[in-house]
C-alpha cells in the first residue's frame, strides 16, 4: 500500500471530518487520499461508508450504468465470512428500504453488493450470521447454521426447477457433475473473465479399479427395445468408501504423515496398495448373495430379461472376481455387516471407513451428515486439511446423478474481480475434484451451482488443531 498511515479508532472521527471538509471544499476525494488515511479493515471501511454514504453513492453512480438510489444505511452488523481460505470477519450494510445491501470484507473488498432488493436477513433475528462464498447467507438456528433461502427446504415447486436441459462445453452429461474440462465449462456457463485462482488436491487413483462397474462382482442386464444394457450393483456407497480408503493407503509425503497421525495401533499392518490385485472367491465370501443368481453347480438362476423382438439374456451375470486387496476387505465387511451390496446410506459409508480403518490400526472418527443446502463447503475444509472426503448427492437436487456417493480428493476455485473507486468485488465459482464411480478419469463437480438435498462424509480433522 502507498504510505498508509495507521490511525487509532479514537482518531477516526477526526479523519472523517477532514475528509468531509475536503469534499465540502470541492477538493477531489480520490483513491489515494482516502486510502492514505483509512484503515483497510472491514470495520473501518464500513464505518466510513455509513458516515459518508452520499459520497459513496455518488462514486458508484459515476462508474456504473445502473443507478444506486439508496439514501442511507438502515442497519449494519458484524458477520462471519467463510471462504476457501477459512473464516474472516466482515460487515453487513443494509441500505434503506429495498435499495440494496453490501457485504464488506478487509482490503476494501465487497463479497456481495446489490443496488436493489431487501436484505437477505430481513425479519431474521439471530445471535450469529455467516456468509459462505459457496452456500450464501446463513444464520445460527438451534445450534446450527441454516440458509436464509427457505426455498431450499425442498418444496415440490422448488424441486421441479432442479434440472438442466443440456450439458455445457467441457461436460459429458447435464447437471452439476460429469465435468471433464473446467475451463471450457466455466466460459460456456458463466462467461468470460474468470480465472483458475486455486487448485488443491490429495492423491487418489484413477483408472480401472475405481469405477462401480469394475468393482461389481455382478452386472445387471436390461433391454430397451432391442438394445441390451448392463449396470453395476448399485454399490456407490461402499465404492466411494473404498476409493477414499485406497487414497489413504497410497498416501506419500506429508499426506502420509497426516494419515499416520490417525494410527493408534502401530503393530497393525499397513493398508495394501492399489497394485496388490488378488482373486476374490464370490461363492465362499458371500454365499447368500451368490445363491440368488447361481446354484451350487454354477448354473445361472437369476431369471431372464426379454427384448422387444423376443431376444433373451440372463438378468444378472457374474462379471468380476479380481480386485485390489483393500477392496475385497471393504466388500467382505459390507456383505457381513449389511447383507447386501446395493442401497446404502451416508451413515453406512462413514461406518465402513471407520471399521476398515480400525482393522489396520487407525481411528478416523469418520462422520456422515445430511442436510439441505449448507453442507457443500465442508469438502473444501477437508482438502485444506489434506484429507479426502465423500460427497453425497440426491435426486432431490440438481446434481444430475440421482442418489449417489462419490469420493472427493480436491477442489478448484475460479475468480473474477471488478472494481470502482477504492473498492473491488471478487466473485468465486467452486469445483470439487471427484472419483464419481462412473468415469475412470477425474471428474469435476460445480459446487456453486449445486442446490438441493445431499450430504458429506469426513474424517475428524480436529486432532490437528486447525
Amino acid at each position: 500500500m502507498k504510505g498508509i498511515l495507521k490511525v487509532r479508532s479514537s482518531c477516526f472521527s477526526v479523519i472523517l471530518l477532514l475528509l468531509s471538509m475536503l469534499a465540502n471544499n470541492n477538493s477531489e476525494v480520490n483513491e489515494y487520499n482516502i486510502k492514505n488515511y483509512l484503515d483497510s479493515d472491514c470495520t473501518s471501511v464500513a464505518n466510513y461508508i455509513e458516515k459518508n454514504f452520499g459520497l459513496f453513492v455518488e462514486k458508484y453512480n459515476e462508474s456504473s450504468e445502473e443507478e444506486l438510489t439508496a439514501s442511507y444505511v438502515e442497519n449494519s452488523f458484524e458477520i462471519m465470512i467463510l471462504d476457501h481460505e477459512g473464516e474472516k470477519k466482515g460487515y453487513f450494510l443494509d441500505f434503506d428500504y429495498d435499495n440494496g445491501y453490501a457485504l464488506v470484507g478487509d482490503e476494501y473488498v465487497f463479497y456481495d453488493f446489490a443496488i436493489n432488493g431487501e436484505s437477505p436477513y430481513k425479519e431474521i433475528d439471530s445471535e450469529s450470521y455467516c456468509y459462505c462464498t459457496v452456500n450464501g447467507y446463513l444464520y445460527l438456528k438451534d445450534g446450527e447454521y441454516v440458509n436464509v433461502d427457505e426455498s431450499k427446504n425442498l418444496s415440490d415447486d422448488y424441486l421441479d426447477t432442479l434440472s438442466f436441459s443440456s450439458a455445457y462445453n467441457g461436460q459429458t452429461e447435464a447437471g452439476c457433475g460429469h465435468i471433464t474440462d473446467t475451463d471450457l465449462y466455466v466460459e460456456d456457463k458463466y462467461g468470460a473473465g474468470w480465472s483458475n485462482s486455486t487448485t488443491k488436491s490429495v492423491k487418489m487413483a484413477t483408472g480401472t479399479y475405481t469405477t462401480q462397474m469394475s468393482l461389481s462382482c455382478y452386472h445387471d442386464y436390461s433391454y430397451l427395445g432391442d438394445t441390451l444394457y448392463y449396470s453395476s450393483e448399485g454399490n456407490c456407497w461402499f465404492v466411494s468408501a473404498y476409493n477414499l480408503l485406497q487414497s489413504l493407503a497410497d498416501a506419500t509425503g506429508t499426506y502420509k504423515d497426516k494419515i499416520d497421525t490417525y494410527k493408534t495401533v502401530s503393530s497393525k499392518t499397513s493398508m495394501p496398495s492399489i497394485n496388490n490385485i488378488i482373486s476374490y472367491d464370490v461363492k465362499k465370501e458371500e454365499y447368500d448373495l451368490y445363491k440368488k443368481y447361481y446354484d451350487d453347480n454354477e448354473n445361472n438362476v437369476s431369471g431372464q430379461v426379454t427384448s422387444s423382438s423376443g431376444k433373451t439374456h440372463y438378468k444378472t451375470v457374474l462379471a468380476n472376481t479380481r480386485f485390489p486387496e483393500l477392496y475385497t476387505e471393504v466388500r467382505k465387511y459390507v456383505v457381513t455387516k449389511y447383507g447386501k451390496v446395493d442401497d446404502g446410506s451416508v451413515y453406512n459409508t462413514a461406518n465402513i471407513i471407520d471399521s476398515i480403518g480400525k482393522q489396520y490400526g487407525y481411528n478416523f472418527k469418520t462422520k456422515g451428515t445430511v442436510a439441505a443446502g449448507i453442507y457443500g463447503s465442508s469438502g473444501i475444509t477437508a482438502i485444506n486439511n489434506e484429507l479426502p472426503f465423500v460427497l453425497c448427492v440426491s435426486k432431490a437436487s440438481n446434481a444430475g446423478y440421482g442418489n449417489h456417493l462419490m469420493a472427493g480428493c480436491g477442489y478448484k476455485t475460479y475468480s473474477k474481480t471488478s472494481g470502482w473507486w477504492i473498492f473491488q468485488t471478487t466473485s468465486y465459482k467452486y469445483f470439487y475434484e471427484l472419483r464419481d464411480g462412473h468415469s475412470a478419469s477425474k471428474i469435476y463437480f460445480d459446487l456453486t451451482a449445486w442446490t438441493g438435498f445431499g450430504g458429506i462424509v469426513m474424517l475428524d480433522y480436529s486432532i490437528f488443531n486447525y
